[in-house]
């Protein structure tokens, strides 16, 4: 209410700052490359780890260990198999994402 008193289109700045925000992330995946299932696995185990809670910041901490030791496996490797991070981060991610959908059928 305030910054439309003021003069200010808020659609249009609402508008703008999501499409600003899906290009940074675009370019982010695009530089990074696709890694699958690191924000799926950092919340859940952050959430886990936090007895419910789970602040961003330590969400953040896990997905970054979780990319620093699937990096850490793919580049470990024999020189004949190579598995890019992605492989490895669904690889940790298959399983996890099994049991969650077993223990929440198991709940009701």
């Amino acid at each position: 209410d305030s910054a439309a008193g003021l003069g200010l289109d808020v659609t249009r700045t609402k508008l703008l700052v999501l499409v600003v925000g899906v290009l940074l992330s675009a370019a982010a995946t695009a530089v990074a490359g696709p890694v699958a299932f690191v924000a799926f696995l950092a919340g859940a185990i952050a959430r886990r780890a936090g007895r419910g809670r789970a602040p961003v910041t330590t969400a953040a901490l896990v997905g970054v260990l979780i990319m620093l030791g699937a990096q850490l496996v793919s580049a470990s490797l024999p020189d004949n198999v190579a598995l890019p991070v992605g492989v490895v981060t669904g690889m940790l991610g298959a399983p996890f994402l099994l049991i969650l959908v077993v223990a929440t059928h198991r709940r009701g």
